[in-house]
């Protein structure tokens, strides 16, 4: 037996094994007009979800009337989508004097909740090993 076909073979089963990435793709509806930009923003943990500081992964693309964005090689889990459209382009989601936006706004799953943001869960998708594409309409 050739002793560097050995190693080699050793050497191969001690190697890390990591889970497959898939690519997710984002359809983003309901813009209102072409002004501004959206912001998608990719959240993977209750801990994190809203917080742009500990997001996974963002974006800003310029409004269209169709959005399609990607989020590349990602790891099989739990995910959750936030957008807005910022339709001023001053960089945040603008609220009135109640604190409720005046801009467009959506989540993954189409998540809604009356008089507050949706949690995580509500929000969450699980993405396996294989492409995915999910949609959201803004509000």
């Amino acid at each position: 037996m050739n002793p560097m076909i050995t190693y080699t073979g050793i050497a191969l089963l001690l190697l890390p094994i990591t889970p497959w990435a898939a690519d997710l793709q984002v359809n983003i509806e309901g813009l209102r007009h072409e002004n501004g930009f959206v912001y998608v923003a990719l959240f993977n943990s209750e801990a994190n979800f809203l917080n742009t500081e500990a997001m996974l992964s963002g974006k800003r693309l310029k409004a269209s009337s169709t959005i399609r964005t990607w989020f590349s090689d990602l790891q099989p889990g739990t995910y959750a989508i936030s957008v807005y459209h910022d339709a001023n382009g001053n960089g945040k989601l603008d609220k009135n004097l109640l604190g409720l936006p005046t801009e467009s706004y959506g989540f993954s799953n189409n998540a809604v909740e009356i008089g507050r943001t949706p949690s995580f869960g509500q929000a969450a998708f699980t993405l396996e090993n294989v492409d995915k594409t999910i949609a959201i309409t803004l509000r």
